[in-house]
């Protein structure tokens, strides 16, 4: 892994945005040629509940819940996966940046310290150094962005680059999940 950079999926709500987040992070990682990490999968989120009309102001979020996530494997077929784009498992990523990582970038989205992934990064057993954001996907701006970080952390709800047949091609789902269906 000398010389290699490296994106990590910074992921959350519930798992269908968790889905499409990560597709945008799989193209943005071959876009970048950046080696991407294996994030985990979290349950469906409440905390988000009150972005939606006539919820409580503050986010809250069962305490079960929180400690709650499951690994890469329990949904997708990693294998499958390093077909397309290089990849390495959480475990391997935290030892190789003594879990850190240089920078996280959030596209679109008002998350510009931890408090948007302060979960997910503990639950990773990840810090993050710098928390910057791009107020839309701006392919310059996000690579200026994170050129000097080695590894960084990228956040992004890009639909048109989520949604795109192309970006489903190199997930399949695990074997777990096809046995369970």
């Amino acid at each position: 892994y000398r010389g290699r950079k490296f994106l990590f999926p910074l992921l959350d709500q519930g798992p269908n945005n968790q889905y499409l987040q990560f597709r945008v992070a799989i193209a943005k990682a071959r876009a970048l040629n950046r080696t991407l990490v294996l994030p985990l999968w979290l349950p469906h989120n409440p905390k988000f509940l009150h972005l939606h009309p006539g919820a409580p102001p503050e986010p809250s979020r069962d305490r079960a819940t929180a400690l709650l996530s499951f690994p890469f494997a329990s949904t997708f077929d990693a294998s499958h996966l390093a077909k397309f784009v290089r990849t390495i498992d959480l475990p391997a990523f935290r030892t190789l940046s003594d879990g850190r990582l240089d920078l996280c970038l959030s596209v679109g989205s008002s998350h510009d310290d931890d408090s948007g992934f302060r979960d997910y990064l503990r639950l990773s057993a990840l810090s993050c150094s710098r928390f910057a954001t791009v107020d839309k996907p701006d392919e310059g701006r996000e690579r200026a962005a994170a050129a000097h970080a080695r590894s960084f952390g990228y956040h992004s709800y890009d639909r048109d680059v989520g949604l795109r047949d192309r970006v489903f091609s190199p997930l399949r789902w695990s074997g777990a999940v096809l046995s369970a269906a």
